[in-house]
């Protein structure tokens, strides 16, 4: 049961296709995953969007994205792929704006570079080596 301060608190969130809130997860199903946001409905997020759907348990907290306020069934429909990568994007953005490095794993070697992981799919251009498995700094600038 939520606590007063708990209930005004979400009372004066903004719902909004676009925006990332918190929910709690409150059902798992074998093809979907229902959460509350504390909006009028529960939304629902694909299961394909959980590497393992097994580990997912009721109780977890989860940030998502909204992508539509109520689908043709009157849910509210979110994505926690998108809200990963938004939040990735935005971190990338802020050590760029900075100069930062930023670290990722190689995912895979192809022509003329690597595939890099840093939160997002990035491409690095180096000169051939064996890099699979193993981590690089990418320093992030505006060109």
């Amino acid at each position: 049961m939520l606590t007063m301060e708990e209930a005004m608190k979400q009372s004066t969130m903004r719902f909004a296709a676009g925006e990332i809130v918190k929910g709690t997860i409150i059902e798992v199903r074998p093809k979907e995953v229902l959460v509350d946001i504390g909006y009028k409905s529960e939304g629902v997020i694909s299961a394909v969007e959980f590497e393992d759907i097994k580990i997912v348990k009721v109780g977890d907290a989860i940030d998502v994205l909204i992508e539509r306020l109520e689908d043709k069934d009157g849910m509210v429909v979110l994505s926690k792929e998108k809200a990963e990568f938004k939040q990735n994007w935005d971190k990338i953005l802020t050590i760029c704006n900075e100069g930062g490095t930023i670290n990722g794993k190689v995912k895979s070697i192809v022509k003329g570079g690597l595939i890099v992981n840093i939160g997002v799919e990035a491409f690095k251009s180096l000169r051939p080596r064996i890099w699979r498995n193993t981590s690089v700094a990418i320093t992030i600038s505006r060109s």
